[in-house]
């Protein structure tokens, strides 16, 4: 066997076991918080280091926040930021997010629904752009990247592909699905609007989030560099021109 694929089976079913002993906790909160944690030390494990992971709120420069995000895989090096409130509770800067994730115990109709309203509370916030300096080089803003919208779950209740695609179709911000015991899908837009949409095996469910994800978040790059003049702005202290990237006489 390949070497790769022995060790992300190993740990899809060492995942599916932490799993499924989430699922057999009584209480509904003790049963999430399991899962949840489960999740974000495997997101931890295999994204590479540029990445963080966390819980919590997603904000933006005009203070407006989304609704609480299982996981939120964000930037570490131009939005390095993450505010903490005295019950611990994060607020990520909109800029810096790559990825949203909502942690379910079964994929199905409703939870679908769900989840894209989730994603929604997030891609619907204002995002700054800045220039960067990089190696004593200055860059332009970037444009903005697309956040993706991901659902995670232990198994599934659609079973078909039509059915799949009809959901993905109907919720075109879910980009990738998975079920562990089941499959993980992968759905890509098309320039006309359609979508591209690709599946893994029961057995390589974990490979195929594996593989997934870290392609997608390579296509996408780095996020844009954020404007921290825009948050100051929101303050009575601040008025910085954010028309220019850099000062002018720099």
């Amino acid at each position: 066997m390949n070497k790769l694929k022995e060790l992300l089976q190993c740990k899809q079913n060492v995942l599916a076991s932490k799993l499924s002993q989430s699922i057999a906790l009584t209480h509904p909160v003790s049963k999430g918080d399991n899962s949840e944690e489960t999740w974000r030390n495997f997101f931890s494990e295999m994204l590479p280091g540029k990445y963080r992971v966390t819980n919590g709120f997603v904000m933006d420069y005009e203070g407006n926040v989304s609704e609480q995000i299982d996981i939120i895989i964000y930037d570490g090096l131009y939005a390095p930021y993450v505010m903490i409130d005295d019950a611990g509770i994060k607020y990520v800067p909109a800029e810096s997010v790559y990825a949203v994730i909502e942690i379910k115990q079964t994929i199905n109709a409703n939870n679908f629904k769900y989840a894209s309203k989730k994603i929604l509370s997030v891609t619907r916030l204002k995002r700054s752009r800045r220039g960067v300096t990089c190696a004593g080089r200055r860059t332009s803003k970037a444009n903005l990247t697309n956040i993706l919208g991901v659902i995670l779950a232990t198994d599934s209740k659609i079973k078909t592909d039509e059915k799949m695609e009809e959901h993905l179709n109907n919720y075109k911000n879910i980009d990738i699905v998975c079920a562990v015991n089941d499959f993980t899908y992968l759905s890509n837009k098309n320039s006309d609007g359609t979508l591209n949409i690709e599946h893994t095996s029961k057995d390589e469910s974990l490979l195929g989030l594996f593989f997934y994800l870290n392609n997608e978040l390579y296509e996408l790059g780095t996020v844009a560099g954020m404007d921290i003049r825009e948050y100051a702005n929101a303050l009575d202290s601040f008025n910085y021109n954010t028309e220019e990237d850099f000062r002018n006489n720099e």
